[in-house]
């Protein structure tokens, strides 16, 4: 799944939120509410 994809199904309108947290810029994290829409959306 891409970033855009995963964004767009977590209700935003763009990638910068996921990619921000995958390299760590700006010290973003996913928190917890975040980690359970990943869950659900990728089904696991």
């Amino acid at each position: 799944m891409s970033q855009l994809n995963l964004a767009m199904a977590m209700a935003h309108e763009s990638v910068s939120l996921i990619s921000f947290i995958e390299t760590g810029i700006k010290n973003q994290r996913f928190n917890l509410i975040h980690l359970i829409s990943i869950v659900k959306i990728l089904d696991i």
